[in-house]
Order: structure tokens, then C-alpha cells, then sequence
């Protein structure tokens, strides 16, 4: 993860940009304490089979100009809603922000690291 997370800050820093990041490895009674806040395993993984912060292989991460201006995505952080989902579709007056989803999936996927299926989480 470490050499994947490198490459991706040096592309991303080619581009005047850098990842911020939100989240990463969660502690086992931190992953039971979010599961009994948000039980909807589309959002947090149940604890009894795993969660992927608890093996320390999933980031949630964001985009930030050269200034630590956060660029908008279709969600904010711990939005669980559909808008987290890799497929929500914006609303032609905010396309920008599934623009700049896209632009940190592609630079992800430049680097090599794999995201959820439903979600932009996992490494």
C-alpha cells in the first residue's frame, strides 16, 4: 500500500494536487462502534466478518489543491447515501464534482490501487 500511495502522491502532485486523507486503519472496537451507529453493510462493514480498515487495506481519501482547498466531491466524508456510490450520476449543474471523482478514480487506478465496487474506499 505504502509504494502504491507514494506513486499516487507523485502523479497526483504533477497535477498541483494531493490527497487528503480521512481514514484509514480503524481498531476492531472502532469498527463494532461505527457498525452500531451505521448497520448497513453498503456503508460499514460488519465487524464479525472483517473490515478491510481493521487489516489496514482501506483509505478513504479526497482530493486538495496546491492551497488545501478540498475539491467537492458528489459526497462529503461518511456520506451514506447513494451519492458515495461510484456510479451516482450529478446532476448537470454539478457535474464538476463527479469530474473530480473521476479525475482521483483515474489517477487511483494510474497508481494501481483498486477501489469498492460501490464506494471510493478501498486500496
Amino acid at each position: 500500500m505504502k509504494n502504491a500511495l507514494t506513486k499516487l502522491a507523485y502523479i497526483l502532485h504533477k497535477e498541483k494536487l494531493k490527497l487528503i486523507v480521512y481514514d484509514c486503519f480503524r481498531p476492531q472496537k472502532i469498527q463494532e462502534f461505527a457498525y452500531s451507529i451505521m448497520p448497513d453493510t453498503r456503508y460499514v462493514a460488519n465487524p464479525a466478518q472483517g473490515s478491510n480498515h481493521s487489516r489496514d487495506i482501506a483509505i478513504n481519501v479526497g482530493l486538495v489543491d496546491m492551497n488545501n482547498e478540498i475539491l467537492p466531491m458528489p459526497s462529503g466524508f461518511d456520506d451514506f447515501t447513494h451519492k458515495a456510490w461510484q456510479n451516482y450520476q450529478c446532476p448537470k449543474k454539478y457535474k464538476n464534482l463527479c469530474n473530480n471523482r473521476q479525475l482521483l478514480r483515474d489517477k487511483m487506478t494510474q497508481s494501481r490501487i483498486k477501489t469498492n465496487q460501490n464506494r471510493m474506499v478501498a486500496l
